[in-house]
């Protein structure tokens, strides 16, 4: 894998788990070095930590590396029950100063509210 394929890239997760897609939980993840194994192992340990707390109904489909970024993105019937469940493991990890966004409704629907904060 050479230096540049991490930039810009996306990875969908488990693809066999059925979720719905209502609403979003959308994690922005600070990173010192998007081209740091360690970094990327940081996020995937996360990802599989979130998984284990989720909901019912809720699921992980995957995350983009961005410039100094990472974000992740959660979808189930309810983003404030996923964000219950996952807000614990993000306190813990090893990640300052997420940003979180609550996203109440599709992305496309005029109507969707969202709800954004650091933590």
């Amino acid at each position: 894998m050479n230096l540049f394929s991490k930039f810009k890239t996306s990875k969908k997760t488990d693809v066999s788990q059925e979720f719905v897609y209502d609403e979003a939980v959308i994690i922005t993840l600070h990173l010192e070095d998007v081209t740091s194994e360690d970094e990327i192992k940081k996020v995937e340990q996360l990802e599989a930590q979130i998984k284990e707390l989720l909901p019912d109904g809720s699921g992980v489909d995957g995350h983009e590396f961005g410039d100094n970024d990472c974000i992740v993105y959660i979808y189930g019937p309810s983003a404030d029950k996923v964000w219950e469940k996952i807000e614990p493991a993000l306190k813990k990890s090893d990640f300052n100063h997420p940003e979180i966004e609550l996203q109440y409704g599709l992305p496309d629907d005029p109507k969707t509210k969202s709800k954004k904060f650091s933590m």
